[in-house]
C-alpha cells in the first residue's frame, strides 16, 4: 500500500486519486512491454527493459514530489 506511506500534509491534499496513480504506472509498464515485445526494426531501445521501467517510475515519483533527486 504505497499511498499509506506517503507524507502527510500538503501532499495528501494534492495527490492524484489512487486509481489514476495506478493507471499511470500501468501505462508506463505497458509502454515498456510494447517496446520490447514487438521487436520491430527501428523500435529497439539501447537500454534494458528493467532500466527503462525503473527510471520512468523514478521520474514519475520525483515529479509528484515523493522521491528526492539522485545523489
Amino acid at each position: 500500500m504505497l499511498f499509506r506511506s506517503f507524507p502527510t500534509g500538503q501532499w495528501r491534499e494534492k495527490r492524484p486519486p489512487a486509481s489514476m496513480f495506478s493507471a499511470h504506472i500501468w501505462a508506463l509498464s505497458h509502454g515498456v512491454v510494447e517496446l520490447f515485445a514487438r521487436n520491430s526494426p527501428g523500435r529497439a531501445s539501447p537500454f534494458p527493459a528493467d532500466d527503462l521501467l525503473e527510471s520512468g517510475i523514478g521520474i514519475y515519483l520525483r515529479g509528484l514530489g515523493l522521491v528526492g533527486p539522485d545523489d
